[in-house]
């Protein structure tokens, strides 16, 4: 992409599938993906995670465009390399709240 968001080369698909096998053998539960002029057309960033979320199930996925679509790279990245980081304990202590929760009698449901 250039910085007013038009492709100047096509996203290589296959590069991205072969860095997905790299990342499962490695891994990893959680991805930040930032593309440098997402801002201007986050197509290519979309696709990605796309393509990451199918190789990747369980993964976090922490798009930039999606978490901060502002111009500025380092501030896009930054939060959205914290939110990847911080993504999957979230989501483990959210999930457990959820079943301890759910599993317990509260006086303001309705029976």
């Amino acid at each position: 992409m250039d910085s007013r968001g038009a492709i100047v080369k096509p996203l290589e698909e296959s590069q991205v599938r072969e860095l997905a096998a790299v990342l499962a053998n490695a891994g990893v539960e959680a991805v930040a993906i930032s593309l440098l002029h997402a801002y201007a057309n986050p197509k290519h960033e979309q696709r990605v995670a796309e393509l990451l979320r199918a190789d990747l199930p369980g993964c976090f996925i922490s798009v930039s465009s999606d978490v901060l679509p502002e111009i500025r790279e380092y501030e896009r990245t930054s939060t959205t390399v914290v939110n990847a980081y911080i993504g999957p304990a979230m989501r483990r202590y959210l999930t457990s709240l959820r079943e301890r929760l759910c599993g317990q009698w509260h006086p303001w449901a309705i029976a």
